[in-house]
């Protein structure tokens, strides 16, 4: 069997988190009150600091990220989204989220 470099290479880059988008949570309905997040890595899980956490009650992602919010740190518990790339969730309320997220976790859209 010979081996193709090409197949490495996009092995390695879907392996290897980039930075390749933003994501932003605010914690009123409509986006106020916001912290913003700029190069995101994907595949990597964030906590929300002791200020956000249980705070939320909208988010947007975009760049070319979509996003899953977890309920407890480190990505776990319960989960919602994805937000997609572009997408404003006004409302987190209506995922059955609104002050509920501790983490979030990030992935390229496709």
């Amino acid at each position: 069997m010979r081996f193709d470099f090409r197949y490495a290479l996009v092995a390695a880059a879907l392996a290897v988190p980039a930075h390749c988008g933003k994501f932003k949570f605010c914690k009123e309905v409509g986006w106020v009150n916001c912290n913003e997040f700029d190069n995101v890595q994907t595949a990597r899980c964030y906590n929300l600091g002791a200020e956000w956490n249980k705070t939320c009650s909208s988010a947007r992602s975009y760049g070319g990220i979509s996003c899953y919010m977890w309920s407890y740190p480190n990505c776990m518990g319960k989960s919602a989204g994805p937000v997609l790339d572009n997408t404003r969730y006004r409302d987190l309320s209506q995922f059955g989220m609104d002050n509920e997220s501790s983490s979030w976790e990030c992935y390229a859209s496709l």
